[in-house]
């Protein structure tokens, strides 16, 4: 169709454009320009601009947008939206209208011209599209295409026409939908709410760009000084947050069309319930937004300290901004980077890092950098309240004079602050200690809620009141009597401050500014302890074990004095089929169990709190969700530790009712406490919860039978409604007749039940515990807090000298305590065949501690000249930082962790995942932080040679009344568990519990509860700098709001904790290092158990026998004993006949027993049970089958929810049904193989000692040589005996001319020397290739495992051989990559006749995608790269010249005999004995080419440190480093069009890939990535950081990778390749016509 094509369709469509359209379609590019700049100025607006001409389109209709808007004329927008459809460029409006163009009718035909046939097929596809695609999509129901003549052309236009008016008024309406929407936002800018819900997704598109500007120009430009709420709805939650930098920034993270519109059912229901409340959501959903300012209410100002929310303005005198930086004040909040090609970039100036007091305590000088970091390590939050600060002041000796500096005050400006002591509570006027050391004692100020020094500046008084008088070289002049002399008087530091800003000095940093600091929420200082000092003070850092006196305290006479306490049990029923769950019944009853109290209908919560007396004391079985029925009644206190509700207090009309959970107490089911203690007369349960709802309760309450089961996650089967049935007719009146039950009375008994179960379970564990051990469980919270009270009074208190660690002494510790090793072996993944047993350690932790004792006295820091074991040794126990420079026996469960991305890894090899070569390299060495029994086996298995760095030791007793405590209990456990008397699960559960408590971490947020009004706004505006979030209780006026506790004052017996855990692992490192030095094969390790062949288990009992003199198998405390769950409960323990394991906490074994039954041990984690039967339905019910599946390397998601309920938990305290959590698992491990089970674990020594033709490999003489060595073993003196033989030799007259003289090598040296040490370039090619090459797998083209011999047989899954032409001296390969796009016989035409043109004594290599090796001698001299990368092209072909310049950079390519995705790699003349023959240049010469190489320039000596790696062109290539400075870059628009394409809904690897292989990876991605200009290059890697399907690996290695390809760049047009590739719909979108 040619252009004038579209107004004839116009005619019949619409009037024609009105005057203004036409001007404008008539002007140039530049013209439309220059209008839109003129706009702009005249009228102090900002209309976007596109510069480049290709865009004139878009400039068009920002101008008629602008008309459209300035004269309100539906109807000339009308004409626009026609107007755009027929345009030829872009069409926004009608973009999103989704209407197809007209045809192009007028294109010229092929085989014939201008006939009606071809008219009508042109026309007919235009109306089959809109016909079948858009109109039908978009036309009224009342519309139906079979009523249009579809051969009435004029009528089907008509109908387009139509369409068009009908999809323009729709747009209308949504357009009128939005500016209605943000009517509020501009009537006041900083008092708003927004509703997003109902929204459609093209209202939202409209909103977008409002919104985001409404956000730059109003929000972005308020000063950082103020405060703001801003709250968020969520889920039906609403969240407040202060609007801190922090939170502006993170909102701004997410703030872009994506993340504004996409759909929330493509959200993982692990966004709302896993992420917890410190990460902000995504935009999309926010269902409401609020922004308000704070009122101005009187409230008690804390002093605290942060950030100055002030910048120096850039008149200020260069030399008082210098000056200012000492008080933390200053004119940028960046530094200017320069990178390594001179561009700049801008990072947080590094005096950020420290909050404001820290700073201030710095700038004193009085601080090494240690002390200031024992203090760093106390800190939680960048803002610190005073009391933060008096807590440091006091254990770090310190006496502040603080001044408040307030200038609204209209007297007493300056005022010091008055403190309480913590001690004594009198008041005082200063902050810490009264008399502290001068060294200690300061003056600050604090001064817009920032802290700093109180000095003496450089600057006068009359300087500084007259700075614009005077030349700033006169700084500390005054002038008197018309002359300058010097100054009198010099202004203090906070005089100057205040000065500077009555003179307009300082401008308020706005959000916008603070956008460049680093997004950090809490925790943000660093908490790195490798340079802390470790002295301390023993008064702030331990704490003596010991009972708590208590301290007399004034009776208050106004309070009321509480009665004793009721008991009670309770439990709610609720209907679950909404969006929130709604309570119907709850039973209540007493201790005695005399009362037994039913509560029904929707008011059942209310009533139960009207009846319960004051001071009652409930016990729900997981409270954390019955609270959720209560809370909104007026819950004032909690103790909430993650998903768990301990304890939560309501006040309701004057009464004060504590509610307990006695979940972790006894933590197990509630159905399990039948069993566990005895309690008889039990029904077996079964409930139909979804058929329950408040609907069919209110409608009278009688239910189905025989439909109650229909609405269950896993329908009810006959067996069930059996059991229904027969329950029905046990409870008396329960039916109603044949078919229907009373669904109230059903009810009523199971909710009794459940009460009475836990009631009875609750009073014999009471009852049990109080007997043996004289504690009442009514006073505890948790299983571990009575079990710790339990050892407290038979272990710690006893002995008197036992202390519990705190601040950095405490951290120091912590990173010293390792939980259970749970791993693959080697971290491979394992498909087992032979039978297998689960050997399990009895009572693993009261094992340990039954080897322990505990260790009197407080830690001492050990000094330079201790650092030695012969020293340690000595002591009671330690805790120190070592550095392992040697690993001398390796194993496949290794006793040395090592952290990977903050989490712990057991592997002892250089690179974590490398079992082959990779082992710890000279030079190279791991860091632990190891206890005195986890370095005694690190040295006594892995052998290891190590530095101590620092420490501390204990030098106390070691008191061992343990072992006789932990013994009893264990006795007295069986002897119970024997007499079937339940005492034996309180035992079991002291036993399982009593270690946590000592390693236990400190709770650093906390709960605070507030109705709505000015008691909460006032604590808001007091506790801005500490509010978490604020989140609004589910239908009441209570805010929970959480704070972060600013100041750890946490203390534990971690060394206990510590030893516990190591021992432990002792007494599995025992049995599993022994298996494995014997040769047993074990696959799998969780803590306490591991997966070990049944036919290995012989040997390994012998052998412990005889190396520990310890029975092996046994029930007694330190044994193992095989664990695998009986089948049908059958007496006979199983065995495991084939197993899968995937990864740790990820396996499934099939056991079978004698009788040939089957059942299987199944673990996932974070799955349930059903959840993986569910999926196993998809492989025939065969769950072998789904983890072979995942084995195989495939994805498996898995749905939480099918099976069995799942709730939610909300922070508005509601419960939710999610009715669809997923979760996707992959395994990322290599495969291994059994048969090479012992020979993962090789190194380089075993390597060589196991093969048995090493010598045979070898020059005779140097085996002479070796076998002398080992048998003098006097390597010392090797040079000297050599000297006397060779003269004894000579005197003798014995000489010949054959003898050769020694070398000086050790055993190792010769052993280690390459066998083809005397090769050069004319030696074969098997020899030059000698140990230059990588091994590689899966058909990949790069390795990592070096290769011996190219002429080896391939290892299992190896693929191929890369070789490093960089490291093979005076070769090269002239590399001919044939074009891709010919046909095959073209392509093998064209190698023929290169082949042809060559000598017989070439070697040629046909590659794998059918290019061409030619394999010569490099004799081009002066070459300043390896890689000459198409240094010649054809249309046909290109050829590379790759060789050997710097050994140092890479440069690879694929050998013979190796298999790559395009093919294999075979020799067509010659083979690996063939001996290079001719240069380079001969052959270049036969072919007639001349190739166009970088060369240095001899006569300046320039070289070149750039390098390109190399791999062959069929696989990804970078191109060319240029110069920064050189590249022309795409206009920012383009580029953001290419940067929002980067949202691939595909997995990222971290291994290199070739672009279109289907698997896209990071290393290609950076190349084409860094084309981007420098600004844009940040965005697009923040882009692909933040993508959800990099897999786990390039989440790990995405910073190196990055690194590495800094300086690597390909082109431009390969990123428009990828997301053509990865993201074709968003290519097809907006960059196919780019």
């Amino acid at each position: 169709m040619s252009r004038r094509t579209p107004a004839r369709h116009l005619a019949n469509l619409h009037s024609t454009p009105n005057d203004i359209i036409n001007e404008l379609n008539g002007l140039r590019a530049q013209q439309i320009i220059q209008r839109i700049e003129q706009i702009n100025n005249e009228h102090h607006i900002n209309l976007p601009i596109n510069r480049s001409n290709r865009f004139k389109r878009r400039n068009i209709q920002t101008l008629i947008n602008y008309y459209n808007e300035r004269d309100s004329e539906s109807e000339t927008l009308y004409n626009n939206a026609i107007n755009d459809l027929f345009s030829i460029q872009s069409q926004p409006i009608i973009k999103h209208l989704q209407i197809p163009h007209l045809p192009k009718t007028n294109k010229k035909p092929i085989r014939y011209v201008d006939t009606d046939e071809y008219k009508r097929r042109e026309d007919n596809k235009f109306f089959k599209s809109l016909d079948k695609n858009k109109f039908i999509n978009s036309v009224d129901d009342k519309h139906s295409v079979d009523d249009i003549d579809v051969n009435n052309k004029e009528k089907r236009i008509s109908k387009y026409k139509e369409q068009i008016h009908d999809s323009f008024i729709k747009w209308s309406r949504n357009r009128d939908v939005v500016n209605e929407l943000m009517k509020p936002l501009n009537t006041s800018p900083t008092n708003w709410c927004i509703k997003f819900d109902g929204l459609n997704d093209e209202c939202k598109r409209m909103l977008f760009p409002l919104l985001k500007s409404f956000w730059k120009e109003n929000i972005e430009t308020l000063s950082a000084k103020d405060k703001y709420k801003i709250g968020y709805k969520v889920n039906g939650q609403w969240h407040y947050r202060q609007l801190t930098p922090e939170v502006y920034n993170k909102l701004m993270e997410n703030f872009d069309e994506k993340h504004f519109i996409f759909d929330l059912d493509d959200i993982p229901p692990e966004y709302f319930y896993e992420k917890g409340s410190e990460e902000l959501p995504y935009w999309s959903l926010f269902s409401e937004l609020s922004f308000t300012t704070f009122k101005d209410i009187k409230h008690n100002k804390d002093n605290g300290g942060s950030f100055f929310k002030y910048l120096v303005k850039d008149n200020c005198p260069r030399i008082i901004t210098d000056y200012l930086k000492r008080l933390q004040i200053f004119d940028s909040l960046v530094d200017e980077i320069k990178s390594k090609n001179n561009k700049k970039r801008y990072e947080q100036r590094d005096e950020l890092n420290d909050c404001c007091f820290i700073y201030a305590l710095k700038q004193t000088g009085k601080y090494d950098e240690s002390t200031l970091n024992q203090m760093r390590l106390r800190i939680q939050n960048r803002y610190l309240s005073q009391g933060s600060i008096e807590s440091l002041c006091q254990e770090f000796k310190i006496h502040i004079k603080l001044t408040s500096i307030d200038e609204s005050r209209n007297i007493n400006k300056k005022k010091s602050v008055c403190n309480k002591g913590q001690s004594t509570g009198e008041k005082k006027s200063y902050i810490g200690i009264k008399d502290a050391e001068p060294n200690r004692t300061h003056a600050f100020n604090i001064y817009e809620n920032h802290y700093f020094i109180e000095e003496e500046t450089p600057f006068s008084t009359y300087y500084i009141k007259h700075i614009s008088e005077m030349s700033e070289n006169d700084y500390d002049k005054e002038i008197q009597n018309n002359r300058i002399k010097s100054a009198r008087f010099m202004i203090k530091s906070s005089n100057l401050v205040c000065e500077l800003m009555k003179q307009g000095f300082f401008k308020p940093i706005t959000f916008g500014q603070y956008s460049v600091l680093k997004t950090i929420f809490f925790n943000d200082i660093d908490k790195d302890d490798s340079n802390i000092n470790l002295e301390y003070d023993k008064e702030y850092c331990t704490q003596l074990i010991c009972q708590n006196k208590g301290k007399d305290k004034k009776q208050d006479k106004t309070k009321k004095v509480q009665s004793e306490p009721s008991y009670w049990f309770c439990d709610f029923e609720a209907d679950v089929s909404g969006k929130v769950h709604k309570p119907y019944f709850c039973n209540l009853q007493s201790l005695d169990g005399n009362i037994c109290k039913d509560f029904k209908g929707e008011r059942c919560n209310v009533d139960l709190l009207e009846y319960l007396p004051d001071n009652s004391v409930i016990y729900f079985h997981n409270l954390a969700y019955d609270i959720r029925m209560l809370a909104s009644f007026g819950i004032y206190k909690s103790i909430i530790k993650g998903s768990k509700t301990m304890k939560a207090d309501i006040k309701y009309k004057g009464k004060d009712l504590k509610f307990k959970d006695s979940l972790p107490i006894i933590t197990c089911k509630l159905s399990d406490f039948p069993k566990m203690f005895n309690i008889p007369n039990i029904q077996k349960e079964i409930f139909p919860y979804k058929y329950y709802t408040v609907d069919r309760l209110n409608k009278g309450g009688i239910g189905v039978i025989n439909e109650a089961g229909m609405y269950e996650d896993n329908e009810w089967t006959e067996d069930d409604y059996e059991l229904f049935r027969s329950n029905i007719d046990k409870i008396e009146g329960c039916r109603v007749n044949e078919e229907c039950f009373d669904m109230w009375k059903y009810c009523s008994f199971y909710c009794r039940q459940d009460v009475t179960i836990l009631r009875l379970g609750f009073i014999e564990f009471r009852k049990g515990f109080m007997k043996d051990f004289n504690i009442d469980p009514f006073k505890f919270i948790s299983i571990s807090s009575l079990a710790n009270e339990v050892f407290n009074q038979k272990v710690y208190y006893p002995n008197g000298k036992l202390y519990k660690l705190g601040g950095h002494v405490r951290k120091f510790c912590s990173k010293a305590i390792y939980g259970g090793r749970c791993m693959t072996a080697y971290n491979k993944k394992w498909h087992v065949t032979v039978p297998l047993c689960d050997f399990d350690a009895v009572s693993l932790y009261p094992s340990a501690m039954a080897r322990l004792y505990t260790v009197e006295g407080i830690p001492n820091v050990i000094n330079d000249d201790q650092l030695n074991m012969e020293f340690l040794s000595t002591q009671a126990a330690y805790v120190v930082d070592i550095e392992i420079t040697k690993i001398n026996k390796h194993y496949p469960f290794p006793l040395i962790i090592r952290k990977v991305n903050g989490l712990n890894l057991n592997d002892d090899r250089f690179t974590p995942g490398s079992y082959a070569d990779d082992l710890l390299e000279e030079g190279k060495t791991i860091k632990m932080r190891v206890d005195n029994i986890t370095l005694e086996d690190l040295i006594n298995f892995q052998k290891i040679e190590f530095k101590l760095i620092r420490g501390y030791y204990w030098s106390g007793r070691r008191d061992y009344r343990i072992q006789e405590v932990i013994r009893n209990i264990f006795n007295k456990r069986a002897m119970y568990k024997e007499q079937n008397n339940n005492l034996q699960q309180i035992y079991k559960l002291i036993m399982n519990s009593c270690y946590g408590k000592t390693i236990e971490r400190p709770v650093d947020k906390d709960f605070k509860y507030f109705h709505e009004g000015d008691k909460l706004d006032k604590f808001w505006l007091k506790n801005y700098n500490k509010i978490i979030d604020d989140v609004k209780i589910a239908d009441s006026d209570i805010h929970a709001i959480k704070m972060l506790k600013p100041i750890d004052k946490h203390f534990n017996f971690s060394l206990f904790g510590i030893q516990v855990l190591s021992m432990s692992k002792r007494i599995m490192n025992e049995v599993m290092c022994l298996a494995f030095d014997i040769g047993c094969h074990i696959y799998y390790q969780d803590t306490d158990s591991m997966h070990i062949e049944c036919n290995d288990l012989p040997k390994l009992i012998d052998a412990f026998k005889d190396k520990y003199n310890r029975e092996l198998i046994g029930s007694d405390l330190g044994q193992f004993h095989s664990d695998f769950p009986t089948i049908n409960g059958h007496k006979e323990v199983p065995k495991a006949v084939e197993s899968i394991f995937l990864m740790k906490k990820m396996y499934v074994d099939k056991l079978q027993d004698s009788t040939g039954e089957i059942d299987y041990m199944i673990r996932g984690k974070g799955l349930t049970q059903k959840s993986i039967n569910y999926a196993g339905k998809s492989f025939d019910g065969d769950v072998m089958k789904l983890y072979k599946y995942i084995y195989d390397g495939n994805t498996q998601t898995f749905d939480l929810t099918k099976g069995q309920p799942c709730f939610s938990m909300n922070s508005n305290m509601t419960v939710s049904t999610l009715h669809k959590f997923e979760r996707k698992i992959k395994t990322l491990y290599e495969e291994g193989i059994r048969e090479e089970y012992f020979n993962y674990n090789h190194d380089e020594t075993n390597q060589i000692n196991t093969q048995g033709d090493f010598y045979s490999e070898l020059d005779p003489f140097i085996v002479e040589m070796i076998k002398e060595i080992e048998k003098n073993n006097i390597e010392s003196t090797n040079s000297c005996k050599r000297s006397e033989q060779h003269s004894d030799s000579t005197n003798d007259g014995h000489s010949s001319s054959t003898d050769k003289v020694m070398p000086d090598y050790s055993v190792d040296e010769l052993r280690m020397r390459p066998k083809y040490y005397n090769h050069d370039e004319n030696s074969p090619l098997y020899q030059q290739f000698y140990q230059k090459f990588f091994r590689t797998y899966n058909y990949q083209k790069h390795g990592t495992k070096l290769g011996d011999e190219v002429t080896d047989k391939f290892l299992y899954k190896q693929t191929g051989m890369v070789l490093k032409v960089n490291e093979v001296s005076k070769f090269a390969v002239i590399d001919v990559d044939i074009n891709k796009s010919l046909s095959r016989n073209e392509r093998n035409t064209i190698r023929r006749t290169l082949i042809d043109k060559l000598s017989n004594d070439d070697i040629l290599v046909e590659s794998g995608s059918g290019g061409l090796h030619i394999y010569c001698h490099n004799d081009i001299d002066n070459l300043r790269k390896n890689a000459n990368i198409a240094c010649y092209k054809t249309t046909n072909y290109a050829i590379d010249y790759i060789t050997s310049v710097n050994p140092s950079k890479t440069a690879y390519i694929m050998l013979p005999n190796s298999l790559n995705q395009n093919g294999r790699y075979k020799f067509i003349r010659g083979d690996y004995k063939s001996i290079i023959k001719r240069n380079a240049s001969e052959i270049l010469k036969d072919l007639d080419i001349t190739l166009d190489l970088d060369m240095n320039d001899v006569l300046s000596n320039k070289t070149n440190s750039n390098f390109i790696p190399h791999i062959e062109n069929d696989y990804y290539v970078p191109a060319e480093e240029e110069e920064e400075d050189d590249v022309t870059y795409l206009s920012d628009e383009e580029e953001m069009l290419l940067i929002n394409g980067l949202d691939f809904n595909c997995e990222i690897h971290h291994y290199a890939r070739k672009i279109d292989s289907g698997e896209l990876s990071l290393l290609p991605l950076f190349c084409a990535i860094n084309c981007l200009s420098q600004t844009n290059r940040e965005k697009a890697y923040d882009k692909i950081l933040s993508n959800p399907h990099l897999t786990c690996k390039a989440q790990m290695n995405f910073h190196s990778i990055k690194s590495n390809c800094f300086d690597n760049r390909s082109n431009i047009n390969v990123l428009r390749k990828i997301i053509k590739l990865y993201n074709p719909s968003y290519y097809q979108s907006y960059l196919l016509k780019q």
